[in-house]
């Protein structure tokens, strides 16, 4: 929801969607520059702001070059189609529907039932202040 591609890799990592031996770096720096030229955003985003002159020239590596990365992992195929057909649904009863955005405050009360640690509350906490 922040925008933060370090995390987003990592998130992608440990879900089994990277391959083993892939460029991180360069899966970071696409992710990054999806977040900032609009390709990927959030309604609920609380870090919206103009591109820097330096964001703006700066060269992300191709789409086409981190795609030999990824990999699917059929679980995570099945939990992506079922949120892509709740996010359509939703959409379709009201046009302002946004799945991450009616699920994200959740996400933090779930990974504390599942035992998550004091650095991801601290992190938290951190991101709301």
């Amino acid at each position: 929801v922040d925008f933060e591609a370090e995390a987003c890799v990592k998130a992608m990592k440990d879900l089994g969607c990277l391959k083993d031996g892939a460029d991180l770096k360069k899966v970071e720096a696409v992710v990054q520059n999806n977040f900032e030229t609009g390709k990927v955003k959030s309604k609920r985003s609380k870090r919206k702001r103009e591109l820097t002159e330096e964001e703006k020239n700066k060269k992300a590596p191709k789409q086409t070059e981190v795609m030999q990365y990824f990999k699917l992992p059929p679980s995570l195929a099945f939990v992506a189609r079922a949120i892509t057909q709740m996010e359509g649904v939703g959409v379709m009863l009201d046009e302002d529907y946004e799945f991450i955005d009616f699920v994200a405050d959740q996400v933090p009360e779930l990974q504390v039932e599942r035992g998550a640690g004091i650095s991801y509350i601290a992190g938290q906490l951190f991101k709301n202040w």
